[in-house]
């Protein structure tokens, strides 16, 4: 849920408590569905919004990124000796070489993603 309050809207603005019928919708309902929809409808499978596409001055280009898993499985499937066994299939086994062990957290990320924004 996006608002995270199940009576979003539906509250009174004073002491909070939940007021009217929950499931009316409000403003905010029909627009994030109206974004939704629309973004929906003019995005292709690769993300790309179609007013960007057809932006005469947007230059649309492809940079190359390899998945570290696909990579992996990529490996071991395209090896010499390698025959598949019926129902095989494969999962991640995460690693991480940080002296404490220990994986990088949402909020971790989220700073690393920040910085590189400044920078």
């Amino acid at each position: 849920m996006l608002m995270e309050d199940e009576w979003y809207g539906h509250r009174d603005w004073r002491t909070g408590e939940p007021e009217g019928d929950r499931t009316e919708w409000v403003d905010w309902d029909f627009a994030l569905v109206s974004a939704f929809s629309t973004i929906e409808a003019y995005t292709d499978q690769n993300g790309i919004r179609q007013w960007q596409k057809e932006d005469p001055e947007e230059r649309i280009d492809a940079i190359r990124k390899i998945d570290p898993f696909n990579a992996g499985r990529d490996r071991i499937v395209q090896s010499k000796n390698y025959k598949a066994q019926p129902g095989e299939y494969f999962i991640p086994d995460m690693k991480t070489a940080r002296p404490n062990k220990e994986f990088w957290t949402y909020q971790d990320w989220v700073e690393s993603q920040q910085d590189d924004a400044v920078e």
